[in-house]
């Protein structure tokens, strides 16, 4: 069963902390009202990887470093789909979207097998419909006999029209 909950919320920036509680408190009614067993938060983060042949010297608290260093390609990574349980506290074993071809495909590939993440090859970086639908029935073959409510952010690129059919 899929459902859509909107918390969005207008001023968010300006009364933050009270669009966080009231969303806290969505998210619990519906875990209360659909008898869940797991709730799961994903959102995926893109992670940056170049060779580099020498060390850099930065300042002791200095962010954001990648940036200091040039990068030939800004798009050579992969993306990392990271789920956190709610009600356990711990972390889902990882869901890696690679795209870059050259040595990161290479190494990827010689780990497709591996059983403690999942690896995934497609033309983009970023998780499309079709990577969601495999990231779901991953998640729902792991949970397979537990009732499961999973928190994802609003992108628009992985829910698609045809997920939201019905949701208005």
């Amino acid at each position: 069963m899929l459902i859509k909950l909107d918390l969005s919320h207008k001023g968010f920036h300006q009364t933050g902390s009270a669009s966080l509680v009231a969303s806290s408190a969505k998210i619990c009614a519906a875990a209360r009202d659909l008898n869940v067993q797991n709730v799961f938060n994903m959102d995926e983060t893109f992670i940056l990887y170049y060779a580099a042949s020498e060390r850099v010297l930065v300042s002791k608290g200095a962010r954001r470093v990648g940036h200091l260093v040039p990068v030939l390609n800004g798009k050579k990574g992969v993306s990392l789909a990271v789920t956190a349980s709610l009600l356990s506290s711990q972390l889902l074993p990882a869901f890696i979207i690679d795209s870059s071809g050259g040595f990161g495909f290479t190494l990827m590939h010689q780990w497709k097998n591996y059983v403690k993440s999942t690896v995934l090859f497609n033309p983009v970086h970023w998780m499309t419909q079709n990577i969601l639908v495999l990231y779901l029935e991953w998640l729902l073959k792991t949970f397979l006999t537990q009732r499961t409510l999973l928190i994802v952010d609003r992108a628009t690129t992985p829910f698609g029209k045809w997920l939201m059919i019905g949701f208005g």
